[in-house]
């Protein structure tokens, strides 16, 4: 049996929604060991969500979704970290764990003496991982932020937006899951670091803006070298008829996906479906730059040519002669998808709960055999044992109210 690539390794967590506890439930994934701290009797805010994006995040047998979905493989601790004693306790456990995940505002880690110097101060081979909000740094690192903000402030909403400069907001809490990712990518390099060069008091920082400009590195650069932004993809007026969105005549979408339509491209598309005469007798079929002058007129022909046949059929047929296109398909059909299901993209738990596996696949690692996500404070006990703590002592943090 192979051993898990994390095994062995300790991650604390003081992290709340998706961005901090989604990048350590990664890292649980992998084989590490997940202290997540909550505080006593409310825990992380995401226990308790209840529709997000106009739907219901309810499970039907009342489980919240973003809470399962982000905190599975943990260990859940309740200390009231305003309390000394609760700063005592965090210490002891950052004294003893390889990796520190956080997503909380500069000041609040001040307050709770968790910043990375204070964790450093104890342990300084400690692998100290910060997710930030619009920035880590600057002006705006203290400034309240969530996904839709980051989505506002990174420029996301107007990559994603209409033609007329309509900004977009697509659900799914991209740019938080985008950062997650990174936070654990970081992280299990800052490991590496440590482990062959003997790195210590490595700092791993991302936020969510950052995350989110990473998605558009073309938007992005390509206007700061060339002073020429990126255009929004606007129907029928695609300066690339084959790098374009069209209707079928069932009333679904299909993609096409050629970046360059080059002679033998538009050819096989010509022949995949039925129109060699527009690669043959038409000045279409003569040069890339004949097409590209009459891009708009070749999007309205196929469009219009489109609607005679049902878009599987059409996949079918171009890709048939290697054309890269697809249906437009719509997130909740995923799971059940053949190619989705034949990767395990999407898996089944011991629970019943399905969800999205890791963004990547690893031999001897099966996310299905993860651990649901735990109970408010049901490992506090056992946790502060492994610390170091007492019975005697345990029980005292509790009747002051530090632990819960």
């Amino acid at each position: 049996m192979h051993k898990q690539p994390l095994e062995g390794m300790t991650v604390l967590e003081i992290a709340n929604w998706v961005q901090g506890p989604l990048a350590a439930h990664l890292l649980g994934n992998l084989g590490a060991t997940v202290i997540k701290v909550e505080r006593p009797g409310s825990g992380d805010p995401a226990r308790g969500l209840q529709s997000l994006y106009g739907a219901s995040m309810m499970t039907r047998d009342g489980r919240a979704m973003l809470w399962e979905l982000c905190n599975r493989n943990k260990q859940s601790v309740c200390l009231d970290l305003r309390r000394p004693e609760g700063h005592d306790a965090v210490h002891r456990l950052a004294a003893r764990a390889d990796v520190f995940v956080t997503n909380m505002q500069r000041d609040t880690l001040e307050n709770v003496r968790c910043t990375a110097e204070e964790l450093f101060g104890v342990n300084e081979k400690l692998v100290y991982a910060l997710g930030g909000g619009l920035t880590v740094n600057g002006p705006l690192a203290n400034a309240p932020a969530q996904d839709t903000v980051a989505m506002a402030q990174s420029g996301f909403m107007l990559t994603a937006g209409t033609a007329d400069g309509e900004p977009v907001y697509p659900p799914g809490a991209l740019a938080d899951v985008t950062a997650a990712s990174s936070i654990a990518s970081g992280v299990v390099t800052a490991l590496l670091a440590r482990e062959r060069h003997g790195a210590t008091r490595q700092l791993v920082t991302t936020s969510l803006v950052q995350a989110a400009m990473w998605t558009q590195m073309l938007g992005v650069s390509v206007p700061a070298n060339t002073g020429e932004r990126l255009k929004p993809y606007e129907r029928g007026k695609a300066a690339n008829p084959a790098m374009a969105i069209y209707e079928a005549g069932d009333g679904r979408w299909l993609a096409l996906g050629v970046v360059a339509l080059t002679n033998r491209f538009w050819r096989d598309i010509c022949e995949a479906i039925g129109t060699t005469h527009w690669s043959e007798t038409t000045d279409w079929g003569e040069s890339w730059p004949n097409r590209a002058r009459a891009a708009h007129q070749i999007a309205a022909a196929l469009q219009d040519h489109f609607l005679s046949r049902p878009a599987q059929e059409w996949v079918d047929r171009l890709r048939a002669y290697e054309v890269p296109c697809s249906l437009i398909t719509h997130p909740a059909e995923l799971p059940d998808d053949e190619g989705v299901q034949a990767d395990r993209i999407v898996v089944t738990g011991a629970d019943g709960l399905r969800f999205v596996s890791n963004p990547f696949h690893l031999t001897g690692v099966d996310p299905s055999q993860s651990v649901p996500a735990p109970a408010l404070g049901q490992d506090t006990v056992p946790v502060l044992a492994s610390a170091g703590y007492s019975e005697g002592e345990v029980a005292e943090l509790f009747e002051s109210g530090t632990a819960w």
